[in-house]
């Protein structure tokens, strides 16, 4: 039989060690976790910028015109983008004659508050027309839409197109009004 006195506990060492050990694996792991966050948001913008596109085309295939003609250059004119996808074919709405050319889930779509900020849509305002609708990406900024009727190629384009659908990217800046290089995700 063993004393009381024999039996050894942890020393304060071997437990600062046991938990240096426990955070560099922590930190390690949330490391990670940021990286694959990072890359996550970075493949559903580009997967949601490239899906817009492709219903845009087939848009303009539809009616020979691409939507947001009537918004000035440098504006958004995604409200305008998602009425001709997502709405009814006239003379109900303002869809194309392939309308709707997608489908969305009510907490996709989102309005813009009188303080400027973004809110998802509640039932009233997902039907009613005077409502400019937007889908957010997945850094909490609006979608982005331009008609570029009239607007001057910049470097960044890789080829020129009649319209661009991107994402400001995680810095929430728009980098394409300068034509700047910059964390943008988008169609081009």
């Amino acid at each position: 039989m063993r004393s009381l006195s024999t039996r050894r506990g942890f020393t304060l060492v071997e437990i600062l060690i046991v938990i240096a050990i426990i955070a560099t694996l922590a930190a390690m792991i949330l490391g990670g976790v940021a990286i694959v966050r990072k890359n996550t948001y970075r493949a559903i913008a580009s997967s949601d910028v490239n899906n817009l596109m492709t219903q845009v085309k087939r848009y303009y295939q539809d009616t020979g015109k691409y939507p947001g003609t009537e918004y000035a250059d440098g504006d958004n004119a995604f409200p305008a983008l998602f009425e001709a996808l997502f709405d009814e074919r006239p003379p109900r709405g303002k869809g194309g004659p392939s309308a709707p050319y997608m489908e969305y889930r009510q907490k996709d779509v989102f309005v813009e508050g009188d303080d400027g900020t973004f809110r998802q849509a509640d039932r009233d305002e997902l039907f009613d027309p005077k409502v400019k609708k937007y889908m957010i990406d997945p850094y909490g900024e609006p979608y982005v839409y331009r008609e570029n009727k009239s607007r001057a190629r910049t470097p960044y384009m890789k080829s020129p197109q009649s319209v661009d659908i991107y994402s400001v990217g995680p810095d929430g800046i728009d980098q394409t009004i300068e034509g700047e290089e910059g964390d943008d995700i988008g169609s081009w």
